[in-house]
């Protein structure tokens, strides 16, 4: 009410628009940054387990260490690691959120109470204290100013 009342409700609406926006970029550049380097660094090391297999592979390979089936099926399981890093690091950050969503339950719920409902003090209340919810105009008027 009081904005339609002083006609500011464009301006605050404006004003409201240009501050969500603002929250919105900054978030948006923080998680997106963060993704990426994050799908960086584990394709990097997905690449580097993919290296590491396929170079220990050729090394033994040529001892007679295993058949070109058996290497190759090494190759597509080490390939396949880096989606299972990224579900991993998803599973355990969604993990932690919720365990800190859990901890602070348990902190709210071992918090004491600031007062009992019922006070000693309340019993020392006077009999004309208001006991029902009401409010009585006696002798009241109003008038328009002229």
């Amino acid at each position: 009410p009081t904005l339609r009342a002083y006609k500011v409700m464009d301006r605050f609406s404006a004003e409201n628009m240009a501050r969500v926006n603002l929250h919105n970029k900054s978030w948006w550049l923080l998680h997106a940054g963060l993704n990426r380097w994050l799908g960086y660094r584990l394709d990097v090391i997905g690449s580097s387990v993919v290296l590491s297999t396929a170079l220990l592979a050729v090394s033994k390979g040529t001892t007679g260490f295993s058949s070109a089936g058996y290497v190759g099926l090494v190759l597509v399981y080490a390939s396949s690691i880096t989606p299972l890093l990224n579900f991993g690091v998803i599973q355990a950050t969604e993990a932690e959120a919720k365990m800190t969503s859990f901890e602070r339950i348990l902190e709210y719920a071992a918090t004491e109470p600031e007062a009992e409902e019922a006070q000693p003090e309340d019993k020392l209340l006077t009999q004309p204290w208001p006991s029902k919810g009401q409010v009585e105009f006696d002798k009241c008027w109003m008038s328009y100013r002229s």
